[in-house]
């Protein structure tokens, strides 16, 4: 068994985001390790790719921190992309807790910077 993943987005200026992932059989028995994931069973990744100036990001590591890192429940961190964009990572027991965090951050950042309207996009 493994896993892969790639994310590649670029537009005509160039590359906006390149993300991989590799786990494989020969590499997996180190992930029996105590500590190595924390013992988190879930690995959340959230990107807005875009090319534009973020002014507020201190604001926005502030507002997301406490959703983040929730200890015991989970961990996290954001970075800048190299053109503006916003890449957030996590780790969490569950997968709520993780589309939680992502969601609350994705609703403040519409509604407090990008000026987009909150449009729930799930089916009930």
């Amino acid at each position: 068994t493994q896993y892969r993943s790639r994310i590649e987005a670029s537009d005509p200026q160039g590359l906006l985001l390149y993300d991989t992932c590799w786990l494989r059989p020969k590499c997996l028995s180190y992930l029996s390790v105590s500590g190595v994931l924390e013992e988190y069973a879930c690995w959340g990744s959230w990107y807005l790719v875009g090319d534009f100036e973020m002014p507020w990001w201190e604001t926005l590591c502030e507002f997301a921190e406490p959703f983040l890192n929730q200890p015991p429940k989970s961990i996290g961190g954001l970075a800048q992309l190299h053109r503006g964009g916003i890449a957030i990572r996590m780790l969490a027991h569950n997968a709520e807790v993780i589309y939680s965090a992502f969601q609350t951050v994705w609703n403040w950042l519409k509604m407090e910077h990008l000026e987009l309207e909150l449009v729930d996009l799930r089916k009930y």
